[in-house]
């Protein structure tokens, strides 16, 4: 049953995630950008973009598939020793680990997140700078997406979490409850999915994407400690927010929102509506 679900999960993921290369699988739009909360183009990007994530696969070269596909395999290996992996790792637990694991746990909760975020849009406002305006609206539409992927995948699955006693293989597939939703790991996905813009839109700056990839990398580590989540869970967070924070980050560079228009259109006796996309 796992293979099946983690099959639908990275098909998702492949769908949302890793076109981030090439100016050539960019959307192109039309109207200029301005990263300020009261541009209705910005929300209307929200559809075209969320699109353009998944119809990327039509867009992939063969490095974008290999990397699909090491997604993929790492996965599914650590999948084969998540027993393993956990054992160990409660084993060696540590008052200084739990310490680490408490102070960055934070950092993907969105209780914390957000806050952030807003103080970093202020910061754009007070001194006019489209840097940080552009990175918390990216930032928050990165959070959007994938968060939608985790919350569907979860609610797909339904894999006990570590913490319940249960064995790593077991999973309740589709249902309505709240419970056992450890796949995957919402606190990853966060960290991954903010970080990578962050890192992108000041990759100029030497210190900010070490620092950004390590706060988000010991989110997914603290989640292992604490354990809430397998290791396969957190990887598999971490990829789905890293690619789509990198290829918003990558779309967005071009200064243009992808178009997204529906038509009314009418013969005489008939309604329609016709829906383009430009990318």
């Amino acid at each position: 049953m796992y293979f099946r679900l983690l099959a639908f999960a990275l098909t998702v993921l492949i769908g949302t995630g890793s076109a981030f290369a090439e100016s050539s699988k960019e959307p192109d739009g039309d109207e200029p950008i301005r990263y300020t909360i009261d541009n209705k183009a910005y929300w209307k990007s929200y559809a075209s973009d969320g699109l353009n994530l998944i119809t990327a696969p039509a867009r992939w070269d063969s490095q974008d598939w290999l990397t699909a596909g090491t997604v993929i395999g790492v996965t599914g290996g650590l999948y084969i020793f998540d027993a393993r992996l956990q054992n160990w790792v409660q084993t060696n637990r540590t008052q200084g680990s739990n310490d680490v694991a408490t102070i960055f746990k934070s950092a993907g909760d969105e209780l914390y997140v957000f806050p952030g975020l807003a103080l970093l849009y202020l910061y754009g406002e007070g001194t006019d700078s489209e840097q940080a305006r552009r990175t918390t609206l990216l930032s928050l539409q990165s959070w959007f997406y994938s968060s939608v992927l985790t919350l569907g995948v979860k609610n797909v699955a339904h894999r006990h979490r570590p913490n319940t006693g249960d064995p790593y293989d077991s999973w309740d597939g589709p249902r309505t409850s709240s419970s056992n939703v450890s796949f995957p790991s919402g606190h990853a996905s966060t960290a991954w999915s903010v970080a990578t813009v962050i890192a992108n839109e000041y990759g100029e700056v030497a210190a900010v994407p070490p620092v950004a990839y390590t706060v988000a990398t010991l989110v997914s580590l603290s989640r292992v400690n604490d354990n809430d989540h397998w290791a396969s869970d957190v990887f598999f967070s971490s990829a789905s927010g890293y690619f789509i924070g990198k290829a918003l980050t990558t779309w967005h560079r071009q200064d243009s929102y992808g178009s997204l228009n529906v038509l009314p259109l009418f013969d005489g006796r008939s309604a329609y509506l016709l829906v383009t996309y430009t990318f």
